[in-house]
């Protein structure tokens, strides 16, 4: 059976971001089974974001890399972002979480 290892955090805290930035995190994701890993779908909670694997199917031993990227235009605050993906594992859904606090600045070079 496959089993899905994620590289580092699950539960990423991006701190803060001036609004209208755009987040992009990358997890790398092994397959440490002894089947081939297929991952069947991928949900987020927001139709700001967007999240895309660069191989759906991994080999034993294999890798593959998730991108989730957030659009903040329309973000203001406390932001919670949450990825699911589906896997033939014997846990079948994976969570992944981004955290950041959206904020207005008139002068964006303050916070950066």
């Amino acid at each position: 059976m496959p089993k899905l290892f994620v590289e580092g955090k699950r539960i990423v805290n991006c701190g803060d971001v001036i609004q209208g930035d755009t987040v992009r995190v990358n997890y790398t994701i092994r397959n440490e089974g002894d089947a081939p890993l297929v991952i069947n779908g991928v949900g987020k909670s927001c139709n700001c974001t967007a999240a895309t694997l660069s191989n759906k199917t991994v080999d034993v031993g294999g890798h593959t890399t998730l991108t989730v990227t957030v659009d903040t235009q329309n973000k203001i605050g406390l932001t919670y972002i949450d990825v699911i993906l589906s896997a033939n594992t014997e846990q079948q859904e994976h969570a992944f979480k981004l955290i950041m606090n959206c904020v207005k600045c008139q002068d964006q070079e303050e916070i950066r």
